[in-house]
């Protein structure tokens, strides 16, 4: 039974010279090494190895490893590579080969690292983790949300996203696309709302050269066919004509469709996610909405909670708000005032995440300290009662006056040049501002 000894165990310098020359040109690629000293019946393991067959807090693995290859290390050759399986988890790819000293082999070199799979695997949980994160919040409803997200991203199911304005559809469906299979093809992203119904047919499945009056003459694709072995998020489904709503039902169910004016079926292969703030179901009862396109999109539904379903993240995406746009406006803004954080707990935010980064941004431009102060917030955010029927917080006209004449002073001065400018953009006397500013400075 060879003795083991990891890397910390024992000096280099006090070994053969030779197995001192390998372990160093291994530790300086960051390679996993185990060199078996076959006279000595000693097997010396580098730190990367040592991390790779469990790491110096269980040497559980990296015992099996040895007494699995010990009576079988003399017949491995160095082109051969071999995978050693310890558990489901645990894959570890070896080679190894002689070293010969007076024709017989005086040490054993063996390579090793994580077998190819195994990596991949590692890095595509890793890589989903990172894509995950970018959806902030720790509240019971989104934690739910994140793991089905990683369930249907595995698929290539439709999905129909439902959520108010402003909760972020897109940016939940740009994620299940980075995560899938797809996730290194196209994201097409089209807003049924936004393009009017006589372009909406050619912009999504092109036309052929000729196919109307001032069409390109060499034709064009469509964002579809561009979209090919990716991802089509179709946002404000609602907005989509009956006559479209055939269509795109067709090459859900078909995978190929028609370029306008083209008599040729194009193949495509495309995942198709739709997002609505509307009660589809509704719509189809009225008989604006297909039954059958509603049923084909609705296989997986996800469904977005609004902010004030998730009041837990409410200050956790503010501070990464702020943390986004000091980056972008070089600014040292580290959070909320005291005041500002119960305004923000009692706030109804009827346009949810899109209405709080708003806010946000737009505070982030005046405020100067290192907290945002309910000065710097807009007047609107004031206006609003909550739902709860709490009485929000209102600014006093003192507080609003002093709020203006500190912003002018700020940006013409505060001498006396600057004052007499403060007065003339304030549309009040010399005399007044010279007197508030006195006021202004006594209390502090």
């Amino acid at each position: 039974m060879y003795s083991i000894f990891y890397e910390g165990s024992f000096e280099l310098e006090k070994l053969n010279p030779f197995l001192v020359n390998h372990i160093e040109i291994m530790n300086s690629y960051n390679k996993g090494l185990l060199v078996f000293d076959v006279f000595a019946q000693r097997v010396y393991i580098n730190g990367t190895g040592t991390a790779l067959l469990g790491g110096n807090a269980s040497r559980e693995v990296a015992e099996a490893f040895v007494t699995f290859l010990e009576p079988n290390m003399l017949m491995v050759e160095m082109s051969q590579k071999k995978v050693f399986t310890f558990s489901e988890s645990l894959h570890i790819s070896y080679s190894a080969r002689k070293i010969k000293e007076k024709n017989e082999v005086k040490y054993v070199l063996c390579n090793i690292e994580m077998a190819q799979e195994v990596l991949i695997k590692k890095l595509e949980n890793q890589r989903e983790e990172e894509i995950l994160e970018n959806i902030v919040g720790i509240s019971t409803p989104i934690v739910q949300l994140k793991e089905m997200i990683k369930k249907a991203a595995k698929s290539d199911s439709t999905i129909l996203i439902v959520g108010e304005t402003g909760t972020g559809k897109e940016m939940f469906a740009k994620t299940i696309h980075r995560i899938s299979d797809r996730g290194d093809h196209p994201f097409v992203a089209i807003n049924c709302g936004a393009i009017p119904d006589s372009l909406i047919e050619s912009e999504l499945f092109g036309y052929d050269k000729g196919s109307f009056t001032g069409a390109d003459t060499k034709g064009k694709i469509g964002k579809f066919e561009y979209a090919d072995k990716g991802t089509v998020f179709l946002d404000e489904i609602e907005n989509m004509s009956v006559l479209l709503q055939m269509k795109l039902l067709r090459v859900l169910e078909e995978r190929s469709f028609l370029r306008v004016g083209g008599l040729e079926e194009i193949p495509i292969d495309i995942r198709v996610l739709a997002a609505t703030n509307t009660d589809l179901k509704s719509m189809v009862e009225r008989g604006v909405f297909r039954r059958d396109l509603y049923y084909r999109l609705n296989i997986i539904k996800l469904e977005i909670p609004s902010l004030s379903d998730r009041e837990q993240d409410v200050l956790l995406l503010s501070q990464h708000f702020i943390k986004m746009f000091s980056t972008k406006m070089k600014k040292n803004i580290t959070g909320l005032s005291e005041d500002v954080i119960k305004l923000f707990l009692n706030q109804r935010w009827d346009g949810n995440v899109r209405e709080l980064r708003n806010i946000i941004e737009y505070a982030m431009n005046f405020e100067e300290t290192q907290l945002i102060g309910k000065d710097s917030l807009p007047d609107h955010f004031f206006l609003k009662a909550s739902d709860t029927g709490k009485v929000p917080s209102f600014r006093t006209l003192a507080e609003i006056e002093r709020n203006e004449i500190e912003r002018a002073l700020n940006y013409f001065g505060w001498d006396d040049k600057g004052k007499v400018q403060v007065a003339k953009v304030l549309d009040i006397s010399r005399s007044s501002i010279y007197r508030k500013v006195l006021k202004m400075t006594e209390k502090e």
